[in-house]
């Protein structure tokens, strides 16, 4: 995940979902700094014990630890003297009480390290301080009080949920939430950042007696997502779609407009053509579908999410589902509409309406009635390129002209799932506690199964 002015990106499948059995009782955590084949860690403050294998050494404030990898081998040196070379993993262990602090990257981190054979560099700390550097980077440093707890909270819940008991290494990156280590803690004042974390230490997400999965996303646009509609898989109880009424604080997610010329469409088919391997010309841009289905088929999505987008050209046509349009359009979100040029947004063939009666009838799009400013009726079937109204949208049931640009308008940024941070920051300036920020985005199917837990 990634501060809330920037796109949250998962390198998550959502496999990951019910994979791992959280280990709550855990106080630390393993974070993957990065994947080496050489690295300069430097001691920034206090002093380590470096061990591989049979051999050590000790630093202190200065001292720079070198590591190179090599066919499994790990080649160590201090200050630029070679220390030792062996096949076993490195390990940096702080000493003391006092303020402990690695340096990789001109960033500083907490806790101690691991460079294992494998070329996985891995950051180990207790998972208090670890949301030190994951809050400030998530939320910021000034945001009200309560919706700084909720992140904490929900940053607490997704990392324990994420610590491994098959993983050997490390278990969780410094990217799926943003961990920008002590040096973020100082870029501003985190005394705000600090209070929260330290106000709810050792709290949980539970749901039905079991630990969630606390997705976040930055800007929901107004209402969140069914997990399964956005990653596939099986629903998750948690990760319902619900109202985010106090997203809209005056951000530029609020709404969003994006223009697209046929060229430009072409190109992001092309893109998207060899990032999925898929073989063939695009062609000349013809046409963009939209689809906003259920996964499990109910009808439309609830947020008014596009669930597939398709661009089709005259040698070929891409496809991309769920969160993947996201990348196919390269939009902020996948709560967009689309017009302009050739555009068919589909709905359900079947739909449910009401007669003079009062009582519903299930009815095709095709066998109902337009009636024009003269009182004149024509069934829709008749139509050329009609266009519906539901209470989400209007749709384009058809378009016979190609190309032209295409406009794109959407509302958030990021997947959408679980809670929103703009919409906590707006609930907490409206008086809701963190408490009730939480239950909101993840009471799911029942509410009274959410509990925080103290551990």
């Amino acid at each position: 995940m990634k501060k809330i002015h920037k796109i949250l990106l998962f390198a998550l499948t959502f496999s990951l979902l019910m994979s791992v059995t959280a280990m709550a009782s855990a106080t630390d955590i393993r974070v993957l700094l990065g994947n080496i084949t050489y690295a300069d860690i430097i001691v920034a403050s206090g002093e380590y014990t470096v061990t591989g294998g049979s051999n050590s050494f000790s630093c202190a404030k200065g001292d720079k630890v070198s590591v190179k990898i090599s066919g499994g081998n790990l080649a160590v040196s201090k200050n630029g003297i070679r220390q030792f070379e062996g096949n076993s993993s490195l390990y940096l262990n702080e000493k003391g009480s006092a303020l402990n602090l690695l340096q990789y990257n001109n960033v500083m981190y907490r806790g101690n390290a691991v460079v294992y054979t494998k070329g996985y560099l891995v950051n180990r700390l207790d998972i208090e301080k670890y949301l030190y550097g994951v809050v400030c980077k998530e939320i910021g440093y000034s945001q009200p009080t309560e919706a700084l707890k909720a992140q904490a909270v929900a940053s607490r819940s997704f990392a324990a949920y994420s610590i491994s008991s098959t993983n050997n290494y490390y278990d969780i990156s410094k990217t799926t939430q943003v961990y920008g280590g002590y040096t973020a803690e100082r870029a501003y004042d985190c005394t705000s950042v600090y209070n929260a974390v330290k106000a709810t230490a050792g709290e949980y997400v539970y749901y039905d007696g079991k630990m969630a999965q606390t997705f976040f996303s930055a800007h929901a646009g107004g209402y969140t997502e069914n997990n399964d509609n956005v990653w596939g898989g099986s629903p998750v109880a948690y990760l319902r779609s619900v109202p985010s009424t106090y997203d809209n604080i005056g951000t530029a997610y609020d709404k969003w407009t994006l223009t697209y010329t046929p060229a430009q469409l072409q190109d992001l088919a092309t893109s998207y053509m060899k990032k999925i391997g898929q073989s063939g010309s695009f062609g000349t841009f013809k046409e963009l579908r939209l689809y906003y289905d259920n996964a499990d088929g109910s009808g439309q999505t609830k947020s008014g999410r596009a669930t597939k987008a398709v661009l089709v050209g005259t040698g070929a046509a891409v496809t991309a589902e769920k969160n993947n349009i996201r990348t196919l359009l390269n939009v902020k979100s996948t709560m967009i509409t689309a017009s302009g040029g050739s555009v068919s947004s589909e709905v359900p063939s079947e739909v449910y309406v009401k007669n003079g009666y009062g009582n519903t009838q299930k009815r095709s799009w095709k066998e109902l009635y337009a009636i024009g400013s003269g009182g004149v009726k024509e069934l829709l079937g008749n139509l050329v390129n009609p266009f519906v109204s539901t209470a989400n949208k209007t749709y384009a049931m058809g378009s016979s002209a190609a190309g032209g640009n295409i406009t794109i308008n959407g509302k958030g940024y990021g997947h959408g799932v679980g809670m929103s941070q703009y919409g906590a920051i707006g609930m907490a300036k409206a008086g809701y506690t963190y408490d009730e920020i939480l239950k909101h985005y993840f009471g799911g199917y029942d509410s009274s199964k959410f509990k925080i837990v103290k551990k």
